[in-house]
């Protein structure tokens, strides 16, 4: 019985774990080159999120990678570009 009740709160314990965000998991991927376009939206995306709260580091690495600044105007229109034509096709 001790047995049961121990597992019991065990797998409630578990069932409380918070996950990672999606962001923070996809900013741990720094295979730019292996990304396709719309990974690298979504990964400029959670950049530019962490930057809402303070923290540049991800872009730094974005602009060692391009050898550039990401232009936030511009990733905006791509981003409404990509994910609109994919609204339209569902």
């Amino acid at each position: 019985m001790k047995t049961f009740i121990l597992l019991s709160l065990f797998s409630m314990s578990l069932s409380f774990t918070p996950f990672p965000d999606d962001c923070r998991v996809r900013l741990r991927y720094l295979n730019f080159n292996q990304m396709s376009e719309k990974e690298q939206l979504q990964w400029l995306n959670c950049a530019f999120d962490a930057l809402k709260k303070g923290d540049d580091k991800h872009l730094e690495i974005y602009e060692e990678w391009l050898g550039k600044a990401p232009d936030y105007v511009a990733f905006q229109k791509d981003w409404t570009a990509t994910f609109n034509k994919q609204l339209e096709k569902n």
